[in-house]
């Protein structure tokens, strides 16, 4: 492993454990709200609070979820890659493909002057 790999990890478990605290005290606000409604149903203003802090909490974890998702989506960029494929590459030399290019040319030439005739 690498020192760089490692380090990723870190920050990613970093910020894997604090979008799991914001989630939980998300879900104690929620919890908290939901008492308040069954307690007090038509009290908007009790609710407020609860309301504010549970909506600011699970956007904190999903921003650092999606935060964590970036980092690992960066680290193990993997893509479908064929390890059997033959590699395609030009193997001709510059005077190979100099030599090709005024063959073509006078193909194209020979072709342009029968059609102008």
């Amino acid at each position: 492993m690498t020192t760089a790999s490692n380090a990723i990890r870190a920050i990613t478990a970093s910020f894997k454990a604090q979008a799991q605290q914001k989630t939980d005290k998300a879900a104690q606000w929620k919890a908290r709200l939901i008492d308040l409604k069954q307690r007090n149903p038509c009290n908007p203003v009790k609710e407020a609070k609860p309301q504010d802090r549970y909506q600011i909490l699970s956007k904190e974890a999903r921003e650092l979820t999606a935060k964590t998702q970036e980092f690992e989506d960066a680290v193990y960029d993997l893509k479908a890659v064929n390890s059997n494929a033959k590699a395609n590459q030009d193997t001709r030399t510059p005077l190979e493909l100099l030599d090709l290019i005024v063959t073509k040319g006078c193909e194209v030439m020979a072709t342009l002057d029968r059609l102008w005739m």
